[in-house]
């Protein structure tokens, strides 16, 4: 080393620094494809249950190995950057992986068209789904295990006129659970959601569009409601989260345990305190109006636009308009707002348009940054 880069010194860095400033300075001397299965982790483990036992050769063929590496390569790069989504998307002549962080979709690799087909089929061995059936959509899942963290994977794919799309969903279980005092909150909210939580019965939704950090929020909620001397449950797709003294109970729609049938199994355990992951339809509310209106706490999610939609929504569904005004206790309605680097961002004066636009004074009394 000492030879070819002349004086040397040795200096500490975080492992997440050191890995960006190999990328950037190995960036140019790999095509992206190259890179990225030569960049496959040494400590990869994943879940056996996972595989089926009729694709059992697509895994052992020998010519699928780099393909193999490809898509380990990519769920592993992903996991480092902390996607929460992946999209392999075909094209004519090519095939494009993005990758969402933080709300956005950034270009991840554009590799071969001819590489689309193989990586697809690969990431359906891993969810168990049938790699024959190409002609309709599939969902499946997968769990994997990397330098001790457990990653659960939904995968859906599609048809498309160039081929099957697949989209995976990461859920990192190894994420820090926050509390109430966490998630954003003013005082004045936090007070407000605090008091529809002490209520002994009733329904309290949680809504925004997907990816919205709505799991979380119910997730704190529950924190703040386990005090032990209740007896919580709840049916989630998938449990995302492991919470001890909770029951938790994972959606199959293989076996008809769905979230409406599990629903009607928890009122017979004796529940003070119930969380259903998504009202998708209209006899999951039913059952979940029923429950509020019996002396049970329901917590949801619900995917609507704001609070008022909420209503509407379940109104939709056929809830009869008095059930809604009786039962429902409270709706939040969320977003996820991207935050500056504390160490890139630079001050900013915006402008008098952009400061009556958000309602603030002009000129605003606070200062403004913005991306560095």
């Amino acid at each position: 080393m000492r030879f070819l880069a002349g004086s040397t010194r040795v200096v500490c860095a975080p492992e997440d620094e050191v890995l960006a400033r190999i990328d950037a300075a190995y960036e140019r001397a790999h095509s992206p494809e190259n890179e990225i299965v030569e960049g496959l982790p040494g400590e990869w483990d994943l879940d056996p249950t996972a595989a089926i036992e009729e694709t059992r050769d697509l895994l052992e063929s020998p010519d699928e190995a780099p393909v193999i590496r490809f898509v380990h390569s990519v769920l592993f790069r992903a996991i480092r950057e902390r996607s929460s989504d992946i999209h392999f998307e075909p094209y004519e002549k090519e095939m494009v992986v993005r990758n969402r962080v933080d709300g956005i979709l950034y270009p991840m690799i554009t590799a071969p068209r001819k590489w689309h087909a193989p990586a697809v089929s690969r990431v359906k061995v891993m969810a168990g789904l049938d790699i024959a059936e190409r002609r309709l959509p599939q969902d499946g899942r997968i769990k994997i295990r990397l330098g001790g963290r457990e990653i659960d994977i939904r995968v859906s794919t599609v048809p498309t006129s160039f081929g099957e799309r697949a989209v995976l969903r990461l859920l990192d279980r190894g994420t820090v659970l926050f509390g109430l005092s966490d998630m954003g909150f003013d005082p004045a909210d936090l007070a407000t959601f605090e008091r529809f939580l002490s209520r002994s019965s009733g329904i309290l939704l949680v809504t925004g569009p997907t990816g919205s950090g709505k799991t979380t929020t119910l997730y704190a909620a529950l924190r703040h409601l386990d005090s032990g001397a209740k007896n919580i449950i709840t049916i989630e797709d998938p449990v995302e989260y492991q919470f001890q003294g909770i029951g938790q109970i994972q959606v199959n729609p293989k076996i008809q345990l769905t979230f409406a049938n599990g629903l009607r199994s928890i009122l017979r355990q004796d529940p003070d305190i119930i969380m259903v992951g998504e009202i998708r339809d209209a006899e999951t509310a039913e059952i979940a109006i029923q429950a509020s209106l019996t002396g049970h706490l329901v917590l949801s999610t619900l995917h609507t636009n704001d609070s008022a939609s909420a209503v509407t929504r379940l109104v939709d569904m056929g809830i009869e308009p008095f059930l809604v005004a009786s039962s429902l206790s409270g709706v939040v309605a969320q977003r996820l707002v991207r935050r500056l680097c504390p160490d890139c961002k630079t001050p900013y004066a915006p402008t008098d348009v952009d400061a009556r636009s958000v309602g603030l004074p002009s000129p605003p009394e606070t200062p403004f940054y913005r991306p560095g």
